[in-house]
């Protein structure tokens, strides 16, 4: 064998190894994993009344200036859109930095879920907290997933309106640092601002939250967000002009289930 064929066949063992690597990263890097080897899939949602599910059990159209203290929201609905066991771990009012972490910290200290989604800053918003402070907050919680050996998905906060709209201000500078960190950690995001704004048909008045409430969704916004993350959880973009159909095509769902709407123009 002369010496250009030795270097071609170093490359395609090279080329081999690397598809190899990268493949082994696919599957180590799945949401939908049993990283702890208990034969079972398992999702914590932490967050606040929105992950509790304040609100739900309303439908567009109705009146409501204090959303109801119900326990349902969008937990629910992603365990039975994924028929994975889902906890819901969401505290009516929790400020996250003021205490969100260190609860974070003792449910997981008893937690077998593979995948932890962290939905917060809402009630910090109503404090003014700024966003440097909950972007720091928000890092340690995410090292504190990873040294624990689950996966993490950030989800962003849709804009308060309504009633509560002078919340946005603060809202929207804590998505902007909850995507910083997505990216900087190579982590998933469920891009909940990101469906608000593509599915509203007004965002002053979102048909997907209670009304004039605007702070919490009612059913149909519970549904949205649940959708958003059932798509990242199967590697879905769901915002791409097909990307209703393939979530309602890969959960078994006949079209027109799915109501998050694409925010992508297409030239015809």
């Amino acid at each position: 064998m002369n010496f250009l064929n030795t270097i071609c066949l170093v490359f395609k063992l090279l080329a081999v190894v690397m598809l190899l690597q990268a493949s082994a990263l696919a599957e180590d890097t799945s949401l939908l994993n049993d990283l702890n080897g208990d034969k079972e899939i398992k999702i914590l949602c932490f967050g606040d009344s929105i992950t509790s599910g304040v609100g739900d059990g309303t439908g567009v159209g109705d009146f409501v200036e204090r959303a109801p203290s119900v326990r349902g929201g969008y937990p629910a609905r992603l365990a039975n859109l994924l028929g994975v066991i889902v906890t819901n771990a969401g505290l009516n009012g929790e400020v996250f930095t003021e205490g969100g972490l260190t609860r974070l910290v003792n449910i997981l200290r008893s937690s077998d879920a593979d995948t932890v989604t962290i939905m917060a800053g809402t009630n910090d918003a109503v404090f003014q907290v700024n966003s440097s402070a909950f972007q720091r907050d928000l890092q340690r919680a995410i090292n504190i997933v990873h040294a624990l050996g689950k996966r993490v998905v950030l989800i962003t906060l849709p804009a308060p309106c309504c009633n509560h709209s002078g919340l946005a201000l603060f809202t929207s500078t804590y998505t902007a640092a909850i995507r910083r960190l997505a990216a900087l950690n190579a982590i998933q995001l469920a891009d909940i601002e990101r469906a608000w704004k593509s599915t509203c048909r007004n965002l002053k008045e979102c048909e997907l939250y209670n009304l004039p409430e605007g702070l919490h969704p009612n059913s149909r916004g519970y549904k949205v967000i649940s959708q958003v993350l059932a798509a990242t959880f199967l590697g879905i973009d769901i915002f791409e002009p097909e990307g209703a159909e393939l979530l309602e095509d890969a959960l078994g769902l006949e079209h027109g289930t799915v109501i998050v709407e694409s925010d992508i123009v297409t030239i015809q």
